[in-house]
């Protein structure tokens, strides 16, 4: 339920921003060590641009024409947590993926007992190559590669991911808030000193 409501999201993204040439997909394999095709990951969601025509590969191989690693990829955390939080990040980023988010649907229903884990983990791809985490919380996080918020929705046990683009205009919002309010404060410093 979760990747289904997650791709239709992003498709729907995709037409109202009028992407060209992408595949929306979940569960296939992508290599990035042509001499260790083993060596692999399987993005619960991802984005690729310009997709090789024809039928697609079910198994992404990066060193092959048209097989380009995932700018964007989800991995929702399964009953193996550890795998998700401390391999995946180190895998994606060697394959050449540019965000990778980690959902945790424990973590989100606060069922989760490690205190590393998190709702929402984003990691990206510096200006130096280096992938890096830059999120960690509960969302909404934002999502450079498509441009948009995701957000944790809660309906009672239930979890999912949404994509928004009001979270950006409130945070924005609230960080103006935050500004006026300390300069407010200093004001105030200032006229009683």
């Amino acid at each position: 339920m979760i990747i289904r409501t997650l791709l239709s999201s992003l498709q729907e993204l995709a037409r109202e921003r009028s992407w060209g040439r992408v595949l929306f997909g979940s569960d296939h394999y992508v290599a990035w060590v042509e001499r260790h095709p083993l060596v692999r990951v399987s993005p619960d969601v991802f984005i690729v641009d310009d997709p090789p025509e024809g039928p697609l590969p079910r198994s992404w191989q990066t060193w092959l024409p048209g097989h380009r690693p995932p700018r964007f990829a989800v991995e929702i955390v399964s009953d193996q947590w550890r795998k998700d939080y401390d391999d995946a990040p180190a895998k994606y980023g060697q394959m050449g993926c540019c965000e990778l988010v980690v959902f945790d649907p424990d973590a989100a229903r606060g069922t989760a007992r490690d205190p590393r884990r998190a709702a929402l983990v984003v990691y990206r791809r510096a200006e130096d190559a280096a992938f890096v985490e830059v999120y960690r919380g509960d969302g909404p996080a934002f999502g450079g590669q498509i441009g948009a918020w995701i957000r944790v929705e809660r309906q009672f046990d239930r979890v999912s991911l949404r994509l928004s683009h009001e979270a950006e205009a409130r945070a924005k919002a609230e960080a103006r808030v935050r500004e006026l309010e300390q300069r407010l404060a200093a004001l105030d410093e200032k006229n009683r000193g």
